[in-house]
């Protein structure tokens, strides 16, 4: 598995191991229509948590492998209205800080084996009681490509 596809297939199987975050949908930037799948999300549950790999440079391409610095990003949507409303009975109970702080806890740097670690987070915007934050990470991956023999 490349180191793109390794990094992604980590975050989510932490994601859907950690119990408090296992009713909150984690739609990935690779799966199809990201944005059905946010509005089905919040128009059940009041939240998501979207998972991109928004960006990637490679270190020491002339030693023949790479180190892959890999900048992904998790956006976290609540639709305030539906998720805190006491009377869904779908909601998930827990807010948009909620679930970053919990992002901080599952991806915490002395876990043992971290796939990504976790920088910062950012209100994105407020608007419509829709919440959006971004929380941002970065991750490193080693990649020794497979070339193909040249002529001599």
């Amino acid at each position: 598995m490349n180191p793109i596809d390794a990094t992604r297939q980590a975050v989510i199987e932490r994601l859907q191991a950690d119990p408090e975050l296992q009713n909150i949908p984690c739609i990935l930037d690779e799966k199809g229509d990201v944005d059905v799948g946010i509005e089905k999300a919040l128009a059940t549950l009041g939240i998501a948590v979207i998972f991109e790999l928004e960006r990637g440079t490679l270190d020491y391409p002339s030693v023949g492998a790479y180190v892959v610095n890999l900048e992904p990003v998790f956006t976290v949507v609540e639709n305030v209205l539906i998720n805190r409303d006491p009377d869904n009975v779908s909601a998930s109970g827990k807010t948009a800080s909620d679930v970053i702080t919990r992002l901080f806890e599952v991806f915490h740097p002395l876990k043992t084996a971290q796939p990504i670690y976790l920088t910062g987070f950012e209100l994105v915007s407020d608007t419509e009681g829709l919440l959006t934050y971004t929380v941002s990470a970065r991750a490193k991956a080693n990649w020794i490509p497979v070339l193909e023999p040249q002529e001599p």
